[in-house]
């Protein structure tokens, strides 16, 4: 699982900004008909690690946010497995 620049670019074309709860990027990942980001954060009790995958697929040039591919994790390792699954 490699981080990509296309990956990165194909999240941006989306998604405005960083996700309040996960604000931290780690990687850009191309997954099966479009990318996901996986990112990192404290969520909102401030102490604990987050981390969260937003997907966004692309079907016919049409660009969308996969809200329910989009997860939050307390596991980096989970969320790995995860975008892994979606690829």
């Amino acid at each position: 699982m490699e981080s990509t620049q296309k990956a990165r670019e194909i999240i941006h074309k989306v998604l405005k900004g960083n996700n309040f709860m996960t604000p931290y990027p780690i990687g850009f990942y191309e997954v099966k008909n479009g990318a996901a980001e996986l990112s990192e954060g404290t969520g909102l009790d401030g102490e604990s690690p987050m981390y969260g995958v937003s997907v966004v697929t692309v079907i016919e040039d049409v660009y969308t946010h996969a809200k329910e591919l989009s997860k939050p994790f307390r596991d980096l390792g989970e969320a790995r497995n995860y975008i892994r699954s979606l690829q």
